[in-house]
Parts: structure tokens; C-alpha cells; sequence
């Protein structure tokens, strides 16, 4: 898979549009759309303001491969809850976070007592 279909799939998954990325990032809109058109690849700074926007590795943005360790440490449910994690949008996402942490708020305090 080569970088602008592994991009595109990322954007789609995730429902990430050029537009909320160019926002978010600052990079234009027009570039953004030549890389998912393979007609340009991002600068190497581009690939890592873009790659930590959509937590992956640059690695991964041009590969299509995690090569990093990181990954082989997560347990099956981590990588579980990850996988779901990510199919949320991110308002959905922040919905959660809020709500695991008053869960681990709670299970701290009750395992102090």
C-alpha cells in the first residue's frame, strides 16, 4: 500500500476530512489533497505533524506496517480497546476518556479504603 491509500484509509476510518486536518494542523487543505491524490508526498515535517495527528508512526503512514516495538507490547485487550477507541469520532472519544476517568477516580479511592 502506498502512502496516499494508507492516508486515505486513515481519513476514512476515522471520518477525518482535509478540511478538519488543514484546521487542526495548519497545513493547506490543497496539500493535503495532492497526498491523498498521490500526486505529492509531505515534507518530512508535514508526515510528522500528520502522523502524530492521526497517532500512528511515520512508519506506518508509509508503510502501512507498524515497525515499531510498541505495538508488540499491548496485550489483546489493549489492542482491543484501541481498535475501538479509534473507530470512535472524537468528540466521542473525549466522551470516553472522561468517563474511564472517573472510573479510575472511583476504583482508586474504594482501593484506598
Amino acid at each position: 500500500m502506498e502512502f496516499h491509500e494508507i492516508l486515505t484509509k486513515l481519513l476514512k476510518e476515522r471520518k477525518i476530512t482535509a478540511c478538519q486536518i488543514s484546521k487542526d494542523t495548519g497545513i493547506s487543505q490543497n496539500a493535503i489533497g495532492k497526498w491523498k491524490k498521490g500526486e505529492k508526498y509531505p515534507s518530512v515535517d508535514n508526515l510528522k505533524i500528520i502522523a502524530d495527528y492521526l497517532e500512528v508512526s511515520m512508519d506506518y503512514l508509509l508503510t502501512g506496517k507498524e515497525t515499531t516495538s510498541e505495538t508488540n507490547r499491548l496485550t489483546e485487550n489493549e489492542k482491543e480497546l484501541l481498535n475501538i477507541f479509534n473507530q470512535l469520532s472524537e468528540r466521542e472519544q473525549l466522551k470516553l476518556i472522561g468517563k474511564v476517568e472517573i472510573m479510575a477516580e472511583e476504583f482508586y479511592k474504594n482501593k484506598l479504603k
